[in-house]
């Protein structure tokens, strides 16, 4: 017996709920890189300095505006596919900061202080300014 026929339709319209959520997911994976690479983007062929890259205020769970989101855009691009980004400094990018921080093998704090900028600045799609 096709076990589709015995579904009960609200599992059907669960599934496809579900499924419909993956695709969109992927589709909104694609869309914050886009997102990511387009913020950090060239002007008419010259790489263009965000205000943050100078700045480099310490940013710490709570944290909120555009350099925290320009943290976590920078996140992304290197490798941290979990962080979101929303401008919200929240428990998952403090933990992608110190996943970052472990890796680029700086103090593991969690929080961007003048090492993990000094990092993100180098390591980054930024590099070559």
């Amino acid at each position: 017996m096709n076990k589709r026929s015995t579904m009960h339709p609200a599992g059907r319209a669960l599934r496809a709920v579900v499924v419909a959520g993956i695709a969109l997911s992927i589709a909104g994976g694609a869309g914050a890189l886009a997102q990511a690479q387009g913020a950090l983007a060239t002007r008419d062929g010259q790489n263009t300095e965000h205000p943050c890259e100078s700045a480099r205020p310490k940013l710490s769970r709570g944290s909120t505006g555009d350099c925290v989101h320009f943290v976590q855009q920078v996140l992304y691009l290197e490798g941290f596919r979990g962080t979101p980004l929303d401008g919200i400094f929240g428990p998952v990018t403090e933990q992608s900061v110190r996943e970052y921080q472990e890796s680029a093998g700086i103090k593991a704090d969690g929080i961007a202080g003048p090492d993990t900028w000094a990092a993100l600045i180098g390591e980054s799609a930024l590099a070559g300014r």
